[in-house]
């Protein structure tokens, strides 16, 4: 099953949290490093099925396996709450998922604008052309 956007992000946030936390380093060996990823990437699964109970379980047994990892005691005290979904605009700006309606009106901007953009880009090549 294909990871969704949000577990993706959150698995390679976790995973560039630094070498302490799921990178092979010191004292860490590699089949105990991916045992911590599988563990991380199920109980994202689960969590985005709503299974909440499955991913407590992975997260409980993946915080066996690291005890104080940051991250997995942030997920499991978030693990009730809505996973907020973001989208990125132009500008890189990040705004809240919009209703159907305001994503109706985005769609109908972006549209003008893109028809825009495309008759300007026809105006130069034709200017272009006459050269």
């Amino acid at each position: 099953m294909p990871l969704r956007p949000l577990s993706l992000v959150a698995l390679l946030a976790a995973l560039a949290a630094g070498p302490s936390h799921f990178a092979v380093g010191a004292g860490v060996s590699g089949d105990r490093a991916e045992s911590k990823i599988r563990l991380l990437s199920d109980a994202l699964h689960a969590r985005d099925r709503g299974n909440l109970d499955a991913a407590r379980a992975k997260l409980d047994e993946l915080l066996r396996v690291a005890p104080g990892d940051v991250t997995v005691t942030r997920l499991l005290a978030n693990l009730g709450q809505p996973v907020a979904k973001q989208v990125i605009v132009s500008g890189g700006e990040v705004a809240t998922t919009p209703s159907a309606h305001e994503a109706d009106e985005l769609a109908r901007q972006e549209e003008a604008r893109l028809t825009q953009v495309l008759e300007t880009a026809r105006s130069a090549v034709r200017e272009a052309r006459g050269l």
